[in-house]
């Protein structure tokens, strides 16, 4: 995304013209590298996000909700502590880098008025935000950064707050600096030499300006009037702020290197359109944080089982001796009176093979009444193990193909299904339960997904939890069931408005293929998709939650598409 200066100055000169001057009523960290102030300005209650996640550092006006922790951070305390009921005064860029500084006066507890500042550093991995005080001593930060991290600033209480360092590049108000640069640069290209001449240039702001130069008869000079013209863009006819129609990327105004206006979504205002971005993405990168442990344990678990299943299958291999040790032992005991102690082995007919001639290994320190005992035992103990080794195996499996479909689940899983899955993995032992105190607010449990098709209404199970439901509780007897072929996935249920009406093929292609989409199968072409009567499904006994049999079944052959919310 271009954050770069030409875009965060726009965003500081929206940002200042919204909120300054303005009061902060609450602050709130509902995440680890997130803070959220509230802030009432112009009649109007404005979440001004300040957050120091790696891959997406920003500042910008939010309009989601997130949900905070019983216990605020330390930082976030200290923050209320200062800040609660103060003004904002201005939001600045500092040092022409991507520092955003908000300056702020506040009352102390003797009522004496006092200035703040808190700066949000968008600088990748090294993004932070900083509580400073009237003298920039720091008072604290989200990310403290020790004496003993060498090449990095300190960043600690007590220390005195410098800025990061910034390379030997032009400033976008040089533009003398910016023409010597370009015109001196050994770059083989405008946008190449953009790049490694001017300070806060992006790669996409870098490749419009180049876009809209390097045909032009002086192409420096062009540069230079369009960095000039993106730099006061802002309350102009062009200031069109915009994202990508996939939400990939934000801009101030369509860029011609991107597309033309029909590739682009358009905001009212530039934080509209970072706050659509933005969303998604950490959304996106949240959700694969919070599962990513989840992910690892479980595969964990997966891979027990296989061994165990390993093991349980040489055993009984080994058990596949079983009735050789039951006719030695059976021979032995009937041709004790042929053995004398002390004899390594003995040869006797075998009456099971026409009286074949077999030798029977002996345990020299035994007698042979003991040496019988001692191949009944074997064989006894062989013939439990083969049990036990079948049941295990039998259990192993049932409990693995379940693992395998909570997987499966994980891999689409979004943050509304994790208490869900957190319940089966407890069940399974695999993660333990948590106790309420400290953590944040229980997440509320997903239900199914749900969507009209042609007058019918189809439901989507996205885990094993809401599977069962789906196909037990909302489903009845009459009601079309459907399930990916040979695949872990969702259930699927197409609930009828009355037992006889007779399902329209739009409505089973519909469903098909949105239980497809929601399957291990679902980056494949021609997918198989079983379908029947809800009572023609039935739990199986022992397994997990939604793990299920079917007969009397139907197929279709589908592509995955996913048609929630079409």
């Amino acid at each position: 995304m271009p954050q770069d200066l030409l875009t965060l100055k726009t965003l500081q000169k929206e940002l200042n013209s919204l909120l300054a001057p303005g009061k902060i009523q609450k602050i709130n960290q509902p995440e680890k590298d997130e803070i959220r102030f509230v802030v009432y300005s112009g009649g109007t209650s404005y979440t001004l996000v300040a957050s120091a996640n790696p891959n997406a550092a920003r500042i910008h006006i939010a309009y989601d909700k997130k949900e905070n922790p019983y216990s605020a951070p330390a930082f976030c305390m200290l923050l209320r502590k200062h800040l609660l009921g103060a003004t904002i005064k201005d939001i600045s860029i500092a040092g022409d880098d991507r520092v955003f500084r908000i300056s702020l006066s506040a009352r102390t507890e003797m009522q004496d008025v006092k200035d703040f500042f808190v700066v949000v550093e968008l600088m990748g991995r090294y993004s932070n935000v900083i509580l400073l005080d009237e003298n920039d001593i720091i008072l604290d930060a989200l990310v403290r950064i020790g004496v003993s991290e060498k090449g990095r600033r300190v960043i600690m209480p007590g220390a005195k707050y410098t800025p990061q360092p910034k390379g030997d590049k032009a400033e976008l108000y040089d533009k003398e600096g910016i023409k010597s640069r370009l015109e001196n640069s050994d770059k083989k290209t405008l946008y190449d030499a953009l790049l490694s001449s001017v300070n806060g240039l992006s790669k996409q702001s870098a490749k419009e300006i180049a876009f809209l130069s390097e045909n032009a008869e002086n192409p420096v000079d062009k540069a230079i009037e369009e960095i000039t013209f993106f730099d006061e863009i802002f309350g102009k006819t062009a200031y069109k702020p915009c994202v990508l129609k996939d939400y990939s990327d934000f801009f101030v105004t369509p860029y011609k290197s991107q597309g033309d206006e029909n590739d682009f979504v358009f905001f009212p205002t530039l934080n509209g359109a970072v706050n659509a971005c933005f969303t998604l993405s950490d959304k996106s990168q949240r959700e694969k944080n919070y599962f990513k442990d989840i992910i690892v344990l479980t595969k964990r678990h997966r891979d027990k089982l296989v061994k165990k299943i390993e093991i349980a299958r040489e055993k009984l291999i080994e058990c596949d001796d079983m009735e050789n040790v039951r006719i030695s032992a059976e021979l032995l005991a009937n041709n004790q009176y042929k053995i004398s102690r002390g004899e390594p082995s003995v040869t006797v007919e075998n009456y099971y093979d026409d009286m074949r001639p077999i030798t029977i290994k002996l345990d020299v320190t035994k007698t042979p009444a003991q040496n019988v005992q001692h191949l009944f035992n074997k064989y006894n103990k062989l013939k439990r193990a083969k049990e036990i080794s079948r049941e295990q195996i039998e259990e192993y499996s049932k409990e693995l193909d379940y693992v395998n479909s909570i997987l499966d689940a994980l891999s689409r899983a979004e943050l509304s299904d994790a208490e869900n899955i957190k319940d089966e993995l407890v069940a399974l032992k695999i993660i333990k339960k948590q106790g309420g105190n400290g953590h944040k607010k229980v997440v509320q449990k997903s239900a199914p997904k749900t969507y009209e098709k042609d007058g019918f209404t189809i439901y989507v199970g996205t885990n094993n939890i809401l599977n069962n439901e789906v196909t037990f509780k909302i489903g009845r007897s009459y009601d079309v069931w459907l399930h990916v072929k040979n695949h872990h996935g969702s259930h699927v249920i197409i609930r009828k408005n009355s037992e006889n009406d007779v399902i329209p093929d739009s409505v089973l292609s519909s469903a098909a293929e949105t239980a497809a989409y929601f399957s291990e199968a679902a980056n494949s072409e021609n997918v198989a998709v079983d379908y029947t009567e809800r009572r023609n499904v039935r739990r199986i006994k022992d397994a997990g939650l939604g793990m299920v049999n079917y007969d009397d079944y139907k197929t279709t052959f589908v592509t995955p598409k996913n048609n929630i919310g079409k």
